[in-house]
């Protein structure tokens, strides 16, 4: 029975090690790191409204600091499709920007980015936008191989730091008993046997076990975060 434990052990922790480091470095992340911009910073004006068959367009004028690169944009919805178009000040010869695409109540459904190397004639091709796209805003980020300091920057919400800090403790924890109780039990038990003070130890350990969930949550924070991402 105990030749058979083994290997089942061994596996548990092969596979509660791999679950965990899936959780915290990809997945977590994925839904409680991913940086936003803010809504209120964007208030793009509607310029003309055009109506065709098997769909329509709107040109907008942008907010603000992009104004001053983007005279323009289109935003067509063409059989279901809808994409984005943009008209460039002739000064532009380069332009990397951030498309945030909104739903009909405000909300951000996607933040894609686009890199134009080489401006020709002041226009750009046509980005696909989700289907789900009510109107759009841009955020310029480099002109001319030059960082726009000035443009609104990305952010995680304060809340999900916390909530993906204190998940990761309890994965850290979750996992060191995990370890402990499989591939270290029959170590364990002789220990606790032979010792009575070593019966204490896994508070301690437990302990340092959540400190180090706080570090490696930092680590991959400082890893997913970017220079213009900021905590709110």
């Amino acid at each position: 029975m105990i030749i058979m434990s083994i290997p089942i052990q061994i596996l548990i922790f092969v596979f509660s090690l791999s679950l965990y480091v899936a959780l915290v470095s990809k997945i977590l992340p994925l839904f409680l790191l991913k940086a936003r911009y803010k809504v209120q910073e964007m208030g793009d004006r509607g310029l003309k409204k055009y109506l065709f068959e098997g769909g329509r367009a709107i040109t907008f004028k942008p907010y603000g600091n992009t104004g001053k690169y983007i005279k323009q944009y289109i935003l067509s919805a063409n059989d279901g499709d809808k994409y984005i178009k943009c008209l460039f000040d002739k000064r532009i010869a380069s332009i990397k920007y951030d498309l945030v695409a909104l739903d009909s109540n405000d909300r951000e459904i996607d933040t894609i980015q686009v890199s134009v190397p080489r401006v020709v004639s002041g226009n750009a091709s046509a980005v696909v936008l989700p289907e789900d796209t009510a109107y759009a805003s841009i955020i310029v980020k480099e002109v001319n191989r030059f960082i726009v300091t000035d443009s609104p920057k990305m952010k995680y919400p304060l809340w999900r730091v916390i909530a993906f800090a204190a998940v990761t403790v309890v994965l850290t924890v979750a996992e060191y008993l995990t370890i402990r109780s499989s591939v270290f039990a029959v170590i364990d038990t002789v220990l606790t046997t032979s010792n009575p003070m070593v019966a204490g130890l896994p508070i301690l350990q437990i302990l340092i076990s959540a400190i180090a969930g706080i570090a490696l949550a930092g680590i991959i924070l400082l890893l997913h975060s970017k220079k213009d991402v900021k905590i709110f």
